[in-house]
């Protein structure tokens, strides 16, 4: 269970018959989701109660005694996905500052 597959991995599933993925959101790609229904492969996201489930789980298994709680466990997530967020942004941003620094020229 980890992120929903890329185009190239999908692909690779299909070749293999996987007939269900499970990951912790649904894929983005609308191209994967409707090739997923016509070769009849489910795919699953899981809830948030099955989310923190699998994180108290690597939880145990990383920090010997020293658990988080739920409450704990969630708001790490939430701040992991909002620094995740901020990333893509300020690369985006950099990204849209060199377009604006180096205009390409015409001929």
């Amino acid at each position: 269970i980890t992120l929903p597959p890329c185009k190239p991995c999908f692909a690779a599933l299909v070749q293999f018959g996987i007939a269900r993925i499970v990951s912790r959101h649904l894929p983005s790609s609308k191209v994967i989701m409707d090739a997923a229904t016509s070769q009849g492969i489910e795919i699953y996201a899981l809830t948030n109660e099955q989310k923190r489930t699998q994180m108290k789980r690597l939880n145990e298994l990383t920090r010997s005694g020293n658990d988080r709680t739920d409450a704990e466990l969630m708001e790490f997530a939430t701040r992991r996905k909002q620094w995740r967020y901020e990333q893509k942004e300020a690369r985006r941003q950099q990204a849209k500052l060199k377009l604006q620094n180096n205009p390409t020229s015409s001929s």
